[in-house]
């Protein structure tokens, strides 16, 4: 019904249309894809706790194998990726609160992981 009244009154509301829609289309898929990443890492003991706003994943710190960023992230401006041993890769947002002493801490713990890109 709006791209009706969008062709049927003036061509030039056309575009404002597409364009509305493009950015309608963006937030709904960052709406899905956003709550999937890790916000938070508490370390308790030898435990690791991924804290997301879907889900908490609990792992063991010598299962953490490489935390970095992504390869081609020159400008490390995308998701933190740390790789483990029996839950695959886990994403974290870029930006972390008290992520030095979160690696120092893991580093204490799991003397054999790897830090790249960082």
């Amino acid at each position: 019904m709006i791209i009706g009244a969008a062709l049927a009154h003036d061509a030039a509301s056309v575009p404002l249309l597409v364009i509305g829609g493009a950015w309608l289309a963006m937030g709904l898929v960052s709406l899905i894809i956003n709550p999937r990443y890790v916000r938070e890492i508490v370390i308790d003991g030898s435990r690791v706790r991924f804290i997301s706003p879907r889900a908490q994943v609990d792992i063991d710190a010598a299962d953490i194998i490489e935390i970095g960023h992504p390869r081609g992230d020159i400008n490390r401006m995308g998701t933190l990726s740390v790789r483990t041993s029996s839950h695959g890769t886990i994403k974290a947002v870029r930006r972390l609160i008290g992520l030095v002493d979160v690696l120092v801490e893991l580093r204490r713990l799991n003397p054999q992981v790897t830090y790249r890109n960082m």
